[in-house]
């Protein structure tokens, strides 16, 4: 009895070390086919690599985007000519700066259209090159034509009223008949002084 117990004990330890060599040579073959096969992975990844790095392939593939024929349209910037959103792009940056041209041109016309009648410069600031005593010389110059010239108005003014008044008694001394004719005369008498008093003066 006791020899059968230890024909079962080794009994079972034959199946279990059945098993384990089942089990080791199951693994050995998965093994061996996930070393195959990253091995062709690796041969694979190292054969990009290699032809990633490799000056032949990239010389070749250099002359071939040079060598290729561009539309006349896509010659204006070649750089990413072939990319669809990089044309799109480039078509929307030109489509917003030309719109920025034209409102900064409408800006500047509704500017000057602003600004025609207008004086910007009224102290003279903006002309450097004169002085102050200059400017200030100028002024007393125009001051003194302006009141030369309402001197020789008031005058004018004058002597025409009194031309208007000596006509007035020349017409009465004539007898002329009638208000309406004396006021007529007296009026085209001292018009046409007053204004040969202005032209002679001026």
């Amino acid at each position: 009895d006791e020899k059968n117990e230890v024909d079962d004990d080794d009994g079972e330890e034959n199946q279990d070390g059945d098993t384990t060599e089942a089990t080791s040579d199951l693994s050995s073959e998965a093994d061996s086919d996930a070393s195959s096969t990253f091995l062709s992975e690796t041969s694979t990844a190292a054969a990009r690599r290699k032809k990633r790095n490799d000056p032949s392939v990239f010389a070749t593939s250099i002359s071939k985007i040079l060598s290729s024929k561009l539309s006349t349209s896509k010659r204006a910037d070649p750089v990413l000519s072939r990319s669809k959103s990089a044309t799109d792009a480039s078509r929307a940056l030109a489509d917003s700066k030309l719109d920025a041209k034209a409102r900064a041109k409408l800006r500047a016309e509704k500017r000057e259209a602003l600004n025609k009648g207008r004086v910007t410069d009224v102290l003279g600031t903006e002309n450097v090159e004169t002085s102050t005593a200059e400017i200030v010389e100028l002024e007393k110059r125009l001051r003194k034509t302006a009141q030369r010239g309402v001197v020789k108005l008031f005058n004018a003014v004058r002597a025409a009223q009194v031309k208007g008044e000596e006509a007035q008694r020349e017409v009465r001394r004539a007898g002329v008949v009638g208000m309406a004719n004396r006021e007529e005369k007296v009026n085209e008498m001292s018009k046409q002084g007053f204004l040969e008093l202005l032209t002679g003066s001026g």
